[in-house]
């Protein structure tokens, strides 16, 4: 029993956390501020096609790997109800509380492309500082290719 009360948190959380991460970078690149914006361009560019054309079937991509990925944590979440690992009404609170948490993230995004907009600034300047919603962080000076370690 206390095996299951250990296992069932760390297996939404997991779920939660990587839904999360994979969402959040396909709609802040979807939305055209960052890296997602210029790959566009340099891709339109290069096949000779209207720009838009790229956004859009990026876009419908996105979308469709989004579909996907909500289809496997579901399936993954009524494996483990029918392990016994959760329950149904666990795989319900996951499924919901995976819900409120893209919501909240929606309306972060939209207030601070607000404020990028309210105060005159551009997603890449601050991805070029390494600020912001996107940016590395750390400026991309860590131990992988490219970092200072090369």
């Amino acid at each position: 029993m206390l095996k299951a009360k250990i296992l069932v948190p760390m297996i939404a959380l997991g779920i939660i956390g990587t839904g999360a991460a994979l969402w959040s970078t396909g709609v802040v690149k979807a939305q055209g501020n960052g890296n997602g914006d210029t790959m566009v361009t340099n891709l339109a560019q290069k096949l000779g096609i209207d720009e838009s054309k790229v956004s859009t079937a990026m876009g419908e991509i996105r979308t469709e790997k989004r579909a996907e990925m909500l289809e496997k944590m579901k399936t993954k979440l009524e494996e483990a109800v029918k392990a016994g690992t959760i329950t149904d009404v666990q795989k319900d609170a996951i499924l919901a509380k995976q819900t409120e948490m893209q919501q909240k993230r929606e309306q972060e995004r939209n207030e601070y492309q607000t404020w990028l907009s309210d105060n005159d600034l551009e997603q890449n300047t601050l991805q070029d500082l390494g600020i912001g919603m996107g940016g590395m962080g750390g400026g991309g000076k860590g131990h992988g290719p490219g970092g200072m370690m090369d």
